[in-house]
């Protein structure tokens, strides 16, 4: 029931920002979303913005930030579950994370 309140709320936060999102090519929806909630999950990328392969989305993104000498770099966090059919399985979620400058 958790998973589902998150995803409502995310869902009222998106559509309040529809106009920012709107023109964005999927990478600078995830990057907004990264920007805005700090990490994202396979799942959370195609309910919510269509997104039916987010690891392409993120290489893209991560070349972008690799372009752009950003600040920031993508975590990808490796977790075990259980799929539809009750069998174990492997996914990943991305969060976005600031690199810590030294004497900065």
């Amino acid at each position: 029931m958790e998973q589902l309140n998150l995803f409502s709320d995310i869902g009222n936060i998106i559509r309040n920002n529809w106009n920012i999102l709107q023109g964005k090519t999927q990478t600078g929806r995830i990057r907004w979303h990264l920007l805005e909630f700090g990490r994202i999950s396979n799942e959370q990328a195609h309910s919510l913005y269509g997104i039916r392969h987010l690891p392409r989305r993120i290489m893209d993104l991560e070349e972008e930030l690799k372009t752009e000498n950003s600040d920031y770099w993508i975590d990808h966090i490796s977790k075990t579950g259980v799929n539809r059919f009750g069998e174990k399985c492997i996914f990943v979620d991305y969060t976005l994370k600031q690199v810590e400058r030294v004497g900065a």
